[in-house]
């Protein structure tokens, strides 16, 4: 349905604002749309700190928060999570007075940490206090996790990052919105590229907008049916599994060698799962990102078959 000629005409974006204010029911005033989330983090260290100020990130989570604070010269200050338990209270003591931006990855990934928005909210208040902006990514929304994203009225220091990556299943499209208030979209918007979401990206994405019931909402269903298929299979073999409410579990194989070696096969059939942290107990989990029943079944079987040495049982 996109015709040719469209290819030789800039993008044109009100219509594509249009379509998220209707789908999402924000104002489009208080959206700014990027190339995929990564693209909105980098934006947003830029108008909100000066070399040398702190970004607090829950951590680990996706590498490009560490790597564009080095890019900036900004301090990168981890707010570690731990498998099987959720984000600790920050301990704004340990931070530095010169922080002003405060990630948090909710639902996380690989520890899927989860706050309410009752908790998100008792932090905007902190955060604000501080005269620090909070941002809660919600890349990995819509698979059992709640939003916060009602609390950009409230607060004027919050910003909401959502992304088409994982929900939509269109992580080749790189394209991402924030929802906040008018004055940080503003500023948002004064960094922008003129051009930077090309026009075949809004058509396809605003196309699963308009199909979202059935096309993207059966999806994410085949998706948690198949997240608890796994689980139970983790389960009944008694290793720790952690996941509800986003598209991965992370699974504690209880030993870092058996980690790596279960991981280089599965690579070796072709099967990718995460095992990239060397730092304990990182070292000896697994991040699966998790598909419908019958790949999990599949998936099951070719890792039964490598831990058992071919038995299958």
């Amino acid at each position: 349905s996109f015709k040719p000629e469209q290819y030789s005409y800039y993008p044109d974006y009100p219509p594509f604002y249009e379509k998220l204010s209707q789908h999402f029911g924000i104002p489009q005033d208080r959206i700014v749309v990027g190339l995929g989330a990564e693209d909105l983090i980098r934006s947003l260290y830029m108008i909100c700190c000066d070399p040398g100020d702190g970004v607090a990130v829950t951590w680990p989570s996706c590498a490009m928060y560490e790597v564009y604070t080095k890019i900036l010269d900004l301090q990168f200050c981890p707010l570690w999570t731990e498998p099987g338990k959720n984000l600790a209270p920050i301990d704004w003591s340990r931070l530095p007075p010169s922080l002003r931006l405060v990630f948090i990855v909710n639902p996380g990934q690989p520890v899927e940490t989860c706050l309410m928005p009752d908790e998100i909210r008792e932090l905007a208040v902190q955060c604000r206090d501080r005269g620090v902006v909070l941002v809660i990514d919600e890349a990995y929304f819509s698979f059992g996790a709640p939003s916060a994203l009602r609390l950009i009225y409230e607060f004027d220091n919050l910003v909401i990052l959502r992304s088409f990556s994982k929900a939509f299943g269109l992580a080749g499209l790189r394209c991402g919105f924030a929802m906040t208030q008018p004055r940080l979209a503003r500023a948002l918007h004064a960094i922008r590229l003129s051009g930077e979401v090309p026009a075949y990206t809004m058509h396809i994405v605003s196309w699963f907008l308009g199909n979202y019931h059935p096309r993207v909402a059966d999806g994410i269903e085949w998706i948690v049916r198949g997240r608890q298929l796994l689980m139970r299979r983790f389960g009944e073999v008694a290793f720790k599994d952690y996941g509800a409410y986003a598209n991965h579990i992370l699974v504690d194989l209880e030993s870092p060698k058996l980690c790596v070696s279960i991981v280089d096969q599965l690579a070796a059939k072709g099967i990718r799962i995460r095992q990239s942290w060397a730092t304990r107990p990182f070292d000896q989990h697994a991040l699966i990102t998790c598909g419908g029943p019958d790949l999990m079944a599949k998936f099951w079987n070719e890792l039964t078959n490598i831990q058992c040495g071919g038995s299958g049982s």
